[in-house]
């Protein structure tokens, strides 16, 4: 059975105050902790209840750290799984792409999406246009007016 915040402060507004800020940093209160905690004030004396319940409210604080520390590293292990990023230059046939390699062919720079020796320009799944090739440009001396 669980406890709501208000049937917690009907029976002792310190223990509850306590579990209410563990509830904000993601905890959950069983009906059997904050029963401890007031059996604890009640036998023992305010102080000791008292230090009772920052303890479990430190614990809760721990819990709710542990499960950012998680969550944190589950982070950081999908970002680490990200392909390297790197430009291979000009393609060269018979060549090993990996995935996040990038190589320019025929003019247009294209990126890997998985392992391959294919040229990107045959098409196929296995590469993905990045920038497409321009159009040549005008010869300056022709396209400058004479004097």
């Amino acid at each position: 059975m669980r406890l709501t915040i208000k049937e917690m402060e009907a029976r002792d507004g310190a223990t509850a105050a306590a579990f209410k800020s563990a509830a904000k940093a993601g905890g959950s209160v069983d009906a059997d902790a904050a029963a401890l905690a007031e059996a604890i004030k009640q036998g023992q004396g305010a102080a000791f209840g008292l230090l009772m319940t920052k303890i479990m409210n430190l614990t809760f604080a721990l819990e709710a750290g542990a499960a950012e520390r998680r969550r944190l590293e589950l982070r950081v292990a999908e970002l680490e799984e990200r392909p390297d990023i790197e430009y291979r230059g000009v393609f060269e046939p018979g060549a090993t792409y990996q995935r996040g390699h990038f190589a320019t062919d025929d003019g247009s720079v294209w990126f890997c999406n998985r392992e391959t020796k294919t040229r990107p320009s045959e098409g196929g799944s296995n590469w993905t246009l990045a920038v497409k090739r321009g159009r040549d440009g005008k010869d300056a001396r022709a396209a400058a007016p004479r004097a």
